[in-house]
């Protein structure tokens, strides 16, 4: 494998072997916490769509089975951030079949849910997570279609970057081809070809602490129940937006001590918050501080019972704190 100067990591290697797609999936239907794991899988399914359908058919079979009821697992409906094997079960479907998920929550599910029967090809994502789960949407689409692009999300290097002429030689590609990328495709490439923004974030952590709630509720853990301990971080300095992402909001809103994905993935069995952080550090690999400042609440989690993202968040982490100190800045 080639090394990258900047940061001293490799390359990743596109999955081009239909065998190989065929294994990694088999263990992400199962486990979705490898992040890269997952960006391989993902641009290969894509790329290898181009086979005929028939023969995905025949080697995806032992899997289809497992992977339609991982999808079907996922209350809140296709790609919806929670349920990342969900996600890839349905890639693994969409390759397989050529199948595509219902359209909507309450078409998957039988039942409707206010705020998400939105046809998941035109939803936005409304967590961090989300980001990915509807990236995995796109990809089912072009793959539906048989295309076999290369995406130009696709990690170059195991960090997640791309490098600014990669990316340029893949969009050259596509139109050469005549073929459009999809718009969350093309946004998450450009992040992780851009330049770094950390001049222009300005973090601070800060400790969150449960409050009492209902009085009539008797002392103990349960009247405890608004907020949780932990250490996390927050924008003291607005960044620059960028125009050109409609994600940025997204990774911009580190309010994770009070959003629900995290108390969701606590409180419920089958969501597991490891896989949903796992995609966070290769969403803007070439801002460490941003990424840690992510990082820290599932991380302060690790303190508590019932949380599982501790090691994914530490893991991520490292990752940041080794391009920072190579570089000469703090992870923060």
């Amino acid at each position: 494998m080639m090394a990258n100067s900047e940061s001293l990591v490799t390359t990743a290697v596109p999955v081009t072997d239909p065998d190989e797609l065929v294994a990694l999936l088999a263990r992400l239907v199962e486990d979705a916490s490898d992040a890269l794991a997952t960006e391989r899988a993902l641009a290969g399914a894509v790329q290898l769509s181009a086979l005929p359908l028939a023969e995905r058919a025949r080697l995806a079979a032992p899997l289809l089975k497992r992977a339609r009821k991982q999808a079907m697992d996922d209350f809140h409906g296709p790609f919806s951030g929670r349920a990342i094997r969900a996600d890839m079960g349905w890639l693994a479907l969409a390759w397989g079949t050529g199948e595509l998920p219902p359209a909507s929550t309450a078409e998957a599910t039988g039942w409707h849910s206010p705020g998400q029967d939105t046809p998941w090809q035109s939803r936005q994502p409304a967590i961090l997570s989300g980001i990915l789960s509807a990236r995995i949407g796109e990809a089912c689409t072009l793959i539906a279609a048989g295309h076999g692009a290369r995406l130009l999300a696709e990690p170059e290097f195991t960090d997640g970057t791309i490098s600014p002429g990669e990316l340029a030689a893949r969009e050259a590609a596509l139109s050469w081809a005549g073929l459009t990328p999809p718009r969350l495709d093309r946004e998450v490439a450009q992040l992780r070809a851009a330049t770094a923004t950390a001049e222009a974030l300005v973090l601070e952590p800060f400790v969150s602490s449960p409050s009492a709630g209902d009085p009539e509720v008797p002392w103990g853990e349960a009247r405890f129940n608004q907020g949780v301990l932990g250490v996390h971080a927050r924008l003291a300095g607005a960044p620059e937006p960028r125009s050109a992402s409609s994600c940025w909001p997204l990774l911009t809103r580190l309010e994770h001590y009070s959003l629900d994905d995290r108390q969701f993935a606590v409180q419920r069995t089958g969501v597991r918050l490891d896989e949903m952080v796992a995609s966070w550090p290769l969403l803007c690999p070439r801002d460490p501080e941003l990424v840690a400042a992510h990082l820290l609440s599932p991380l302060s989690d690790a303190l508590g019972k019932g949380r599982n993202a501790g090691t994914t968040a530490l893991r991520g982490l490292g990752g940041r704190v080794v391009r920072s100190a190579r570089s000469g800045t703090s992870p923060w």
